[in-house]
């Protein structure tokens, strides 16, 4: 019987967690297309990729108010999509609070930028 490199199931681990990633990517965008924040959430990607921001710059970026219902509406739902996170590890309470933008949130802006170009 022959055995399997180590290297091919490295990489057929790695092709597995990706095309996971890819799935459930996809499904974070039916889920945010239906909640009618897909272009909100595009727009905050793109601007927090460029670095950490606080609440009410995102909120800033997207032409609306700093309440609680836009942050509830806007930024809730990536958090609970782990699209975004807490930066630094801060405290979801903390008044500093900042944000960073995580690997599932790069891949959703490279998914939807491929989309744009295709």
């Amino acid at each position: 019987m022959e055995t399997i490199p180590v290297n091919v199931k490295k990489v057929s681990d790695s092709v597995k967690e990706v095309s996971e990633n890819v799935k459930e990517v996809s499904a974070f965008i039916d889920a945010l297309s239906k909640k009618n924040i897909l272009k909100g959430t595009i727009i905050l990607l793109r601007s927090i990729s460029e670095g950490v921001k606080t609440k009410k710059e995102l909120l800033e970026e997207l032409g609306v108010t700093d309440q609680t219902y836009n942050k509830r509406r806007f930024i809730d739902p990536l958090i609970k999509f782990g699209l975004l996170k807490a930066f630094d590890n801060m405290s979801y309470s903390s008044p500093n609070l900042k944000f960073e933008i995580t690997e599932k949130g790069l891949l959703l802006l490279d998914m939807i930028d491929k989309e744009v170009k295709n």
